[in-house]
Order: C-alpha cells, then structure tokens, then sequence
C-alpha cells in the first residue's frame, strides 16, 4: 500500500528551509520532495507504508523544530 501526505507551514524569514533540509530526500521506503513558495513551506512525502510515513513525519518535524529553535537565537 502507497501512503502520501503533505505538509504546509509558514515558513519564518530570511530562512531557507530547502537549502537546510535538502530539496529531495529518498530512501528505499519513502521520498520527500520539498518546494518553497512566498511565504510558505511544502513538504510532500510518499512512503510504501504506514511506519516509513510515521518515520519520515517524525524525522522532517524534528528538522523544522531544530531550524526554528535555532533562528531564536
């Protein structure tokens, strides 16, 4: 089974979360494509299954918190 989801976050400025996170990123059970637009970001990842979608979702939600934690300082 093929599992798809998309995050959109604003996206804080003068930050590029692209070129931080990388603008592609696939494994041999999921890929993330990452586009950024205005003031928005994009992340669409596409997994074979449930636990590849619950890895891929924790690993880009820790990437964004440690970006955001770090432009506080």
């Amino acid at each position: 089974m093929n599992y798809n989801g998309v995050i959109v976050i604003p996206k804080k400025a003068g930050l590029s979360y692209k070129s931080i996170i990388g603008a592609t990123k696939h494994h041999k059970r999921s890929g993330m494509t990452i586009s950024e637009t205005g003031s928005t970001l994009k992340i669409t990842i596409k997994t074979n299954d449930a636990a590849a979608m619950r890895a891929s979702l924790n690993a880009i939600m820790r990437d964004i918190q440690v970006i955001e934690g770090a432009s506080t300082v």
